[in-house]
């Protein structure tokens, strides 16, 4: 018998007890891996051993890069596919279910490093504060050349889809200090703007 999520259970309900049945975690290391599973998982015995033999105790999951993004950890299990940071996160006991709405930030920046000590479940807005740099026409993210005024603008994020115009700057450093200056006072981590 195949592995189906629980009846009438979305991907998002889905909280630990379901993953634990499937997967353990290396709270040192930040991996999973497989546990070895029982005969009622399969159609005969065989299938099981065969699948034992290829993956229990064995890490789980395959690293992933989409077109935008960072590479991230996913696993595939009951034909759906999960974000190894999310089951991570959720094992920890950071977040209660899967679907939480928060998103699971890595603290210092590494998409694969799911170590539950590298994990924080934020807002979307504080997430955006811990991106890498997004090249602009200054080499500074927020920072860039405005032609008609002949200045450097400075802008930084105030939220989802918001920026705040911090103003215009004769001088390149002057426009870069004004940027770092309010995302102190924002918080912005120090990965922000990382390259």
């Amino acid at each position: 018998m195949p592995i189906y999520l629980p009846d009438g259970t979305s991907k998002k309900e889905l909280n630990s007890d379901f993953f634990l049945r499937y997967l353990y975690l290396d709270e040192s290391t930040g991996m999973l891996y497989w546990h070895a599973r029982t005969v009622n998982c399969f159609p005969n015995e065989h299938q099981m051993k065969v699948w034992n033999s290829r993956h229990a105790n064995r890490r789980a999951g395959t690293v992933h890069r989409p077109r935008s993004g960072s590479k991230r950890i996913q696993i595939t299990l009951a034909k759906n596919t999960f974000k190894a940071h999310r089951i991570v996160a959720l094992l920890a006991g950071k977040i209660a279910c899967y679907g939480d709405e928060r998103q699971i930030d890595h603290i210092n920046g590494n998409s694969c490093d799911n170590r539950p000590e590298n994990l924080r479940a934020i807002s979307h807005q504080i997430n955006l504060r811990n991106q890498t740099n997004r090249i602009s026409s200054a080499k500074v993210t927020g920072v860039y050349w405005h032609g008609q005024s002949g200045k450097w603008q400075v802008q930084i994020g105030r939220g989802p889809g918001k920026s705040r115009s911090i103003g215009y700057f004769d001088d390149w450093f002057d426009a870069v200090c004004a940027r770092k200056s309010n995302e102190v006072k924002l918080g912005y981590t120090s990965n922000h703007c990382k390259m």
